[in-house]
């Protein structure tokens, strides 16, 4: 009896290995695509190899039963096959960062044993199945980043082990799960209102819902989890205050983001308590008022913030704020711009950490001179004291630009445009290596661009010196500029030849320059735009230019040039290109209702017109000769006669 039994479950152990292996094998062909060719010892033709040995699977060693198929990041094409529901010993399922489409099986139900499933970052599509509730042990589930439709399945409140879900509406029975400390339901168009019921989870520590389209307002009930270390609600449509005593119920925060709704009231001094706290994004909403002093007593902050609010009040304590941040020793990032502050840019800003590589003001109604010390900020990345439409000129930064701004070697951006900067452009900016963009449009500069600007191999990005005063030619080493997308000298007296580059966008408008059109900008096949409007510029229109398809813009109006315009590619559409002011051109399309071109003469008429006129010639001269005897004979006759 005890026999039979024995081989009655060796035969059954038996069956359940074959269903693995065959599960394995209908899964692999409903994957129509392996780049790496991570499913090629998945054969079964192979009987040297047993299943459990094939590439991304794991058995169980006494029993031989499939545990794991961990294919992460593969680039695996297809679907996900149901009989995926007949691996029964099944723990972790690992499919992230393929690019897998069809629906989620029912049958993951079965899999009772399963602890994680991950399949984010993949195409799939319809609902999140009802029946995954099956899955009892599940305690790390990850689905986000895909085209799944339709609400979060009540049953997912079922799952009372689970501790990490990255995914409709948020279901109100997510508030069972008494033991989830982790939320991350990014990235998906999650819709309605957070439950209230969400309070309930007492051992909450992340909670992450940005990027969705949740809206209303945020429970009060949630600022009271004393759990959660990360409150992150960015990029919704949540409206409401920000409690006042936020900094008490909330007091280990490290991450706090409700950046990008539609928040209002002001900024709770009681974020200062928060002595945790790392990160504070409160950008793109509505809030104003002054932005508290006492923030500077967060000893571990290392990124504020604050842009696109209606902060400040356009006085000249706006600012004030900032000395106390120097106190903030481990800033690295301070993004204010797009607010209502006004007044004084404090001098304290020269003695922030020289943690600090991003600071960005951007204001309509700061005033000062850019502080001398500033370049002890050494890690800075990005810098920008550009304000946007600005009317008044007692308004703006005045001065001149740092020498010492040379000393910032790890700046990678410089934004100091629409100010009332005067004097020139430091060559020192020349020792600024990582620089990849410059921006100092419409200030006052004047002199000479150093060439140690153009000597910049990493000037990538953009050059913008536009709506200044600077004048003489440009050097020979804006050839160096080999990698430069957009540049940009409009508005200034610049002279000399045009340069040719390799760029996106080139603005030369409004200068001195002279000379004819390089013919090699004809082979610049990346340019988008060309204006060089407003100069001295001779010669004709390079025939190339028609044969540039990715060029959507061309203005070369009010300079000297003549002869044909050319009639297809861009200028085929007279909305895309202006040639007007220059009186010499002819030709074009229609539209352009220029004078027609004379016709020019082929080669045979040329080669007769030549002979004729190597004729004419030489009959002119003959006679000239025969006429100038005529009359030395006749005067030899009159005098012999005498």
């Amino acid at each position: 009896m005890s026999m039979n039994v024995n081989c009655h479950d060796a035969i059954n152990n038996d069956d359940n290995k074959s269903n693995d292996r065959l599960a394995l094998l209908a899964f692999k062909n409903k994957i129509t695509q392996d780049p790496l060719r991570i499913l090629s010892s998945w054969n079964d033709k192979n009987n040297s190899l047993h299943f459990c040995q094939w590439s991304g699977v794991i058995c169980s060693r006494h029993h031989s039963r499939v545990t794991v198929i961990d294919l992460d990041s593969h680039g695996l094409v297809g679907s996900i096959f149901p009989h995926i529901g007949n691996l029964s010993f099944l723990r972790e399922l690992i499919l992230h960062n393929n690019s897998l489409n069809g629906e989620i099986p029912q049958q993951i139900g079965r899999l009772f044993r399963l602890s994680r499933l991950g399949l984010s970052n993949n195409s799939l599509e319809g609902e999140i199945p009802h029946n995954i509730s099956g899955c009892s042990s599940l305690i790390h589930l990850d689905i986000s980043r895909n085209n799944l439709v339709g609400s979060i399945p009540k049953e997912l409140g079922y799952l009372s082990n689970l501790k990490m879900m990255s995914l409709g509406e948020i279901p109100a029975s997510l508030g069972n799960l008494s033991s989830l400390t982790y939320i991350r339901l990014r990235y998906n168009n999650l819709e309605g209102r957070i439950p209230n019921t969400l309070s309930q989870l007492t051992n909450l520590k992340h909670l992450g819902l940005y990027l969705n389209r949740l809206s209303g307002i945020v429970p009060s009930s949630l600022y009271n989890i004393s759990s959660l270390e990360v409150f992150s609600l960015g990029d919704n449509q949540f409206h409401g205050s920000i409690p006042f005593d936020i900094g008490f119920t909330l007091p280990n925060l490290t991450f706090f983001s409700v950046a990008s709704n539609n928040i209002t009231g002001t900024i709770p001094n009681s974020f200062s308590n928060m002595s945790r706290l790392v990160m504070l994004r409160l950008e793109t909403n509505n809030l104003v008022g002054s932005v508290p002093y006492n923030l500077g007593n967060l000893k571990n902050l290392e990124i504020l913030i604050l842009t696109e609010n209606e902060l400040g009040s356009g006085q000249s304590n706006d600012l004030y704020f900032l000395n106390s941040l120097v106190n903030c020793t481990k800033l690295r990032w301070l993004i204010l711009q797009a607010n209502n502050f006004g007044g004084v840019l404090p001098s304290s800003i020269a003695n922030f950490t020289t943690n600090l590589d991003r600071l960005n003001f951007r204001e309509k109604q700061i005033y000062a001179s850019i502080p001398t010390g500033i370049q002890n900020l050494k890690r800075f990345n990005a810098t920008s004291f550009g304000v946007r439409g600005s009317q008044l000129v007692n308004n703006k930064l005045v001065g001149s630009i740092p020498s010492s701004f040379g000393n910032l070697t790890r700046l990678i951006e410089l934004y100091i445009y629409e100010n009332n900067l005067t004097g020139i452009i430091p060559s020192g900016l020349g020792d600024c290596k990582s620089l990849q963009i410059l921006n100092l449009h419409t200030n006052r500069l004047s002199g000479n661009i150093p060439r140690q600007v153009f000597e910049l191999p990493s000037l990538s990005i953009l050059l913008d010196l536009g709506n200044n005063s600077l004048t003489g030619t440009l050097p020979v080493q804006v050839g160096n500029l080999k990698n430069i997308g957009d540049l940009a000298l409009s508005g200034n007296k610049l002279s000399g030849k045009i340069p040719s580059l390799s760029l996106t966008n080139l603005d030369l408008d409004s200068n001195l320059f002279q000379g004819n059109i390089p013919p090699a900008i004809s082979s610049l096949k990346g340019l988008e735009s060309l204006n060089l409007s407003n100069n001295n510029l001779s010669g004709t229109i390079p025939q190339g230019l028609e044969n540039l398809t990715t060029l959507t813009e061309l203005d070369l109006s009010y300079n000297n040039l003549e002869g044909a315009v050319p009639k297809d590619g861009l200028f085929e559409n007279a909305s895309k290109f202006s040639v007007e002011g220059n009186s010499k051109l002819c030709g074009g399309i229609p539209a352009l209702k220029l004078q027609h071109c004379s016709m020019p003469l082929n080669p045979c008429t040329k080669q007769k017109h030549g002979k004729l006129h190597a004729k004419v010639i030489i009959i002119i001269k003959l006679v000239a000769v025969s006429f100038l005897t005529l009359i030395v004979f006749f005067a030899t006759l009159c005098w012999r006669k005498k």
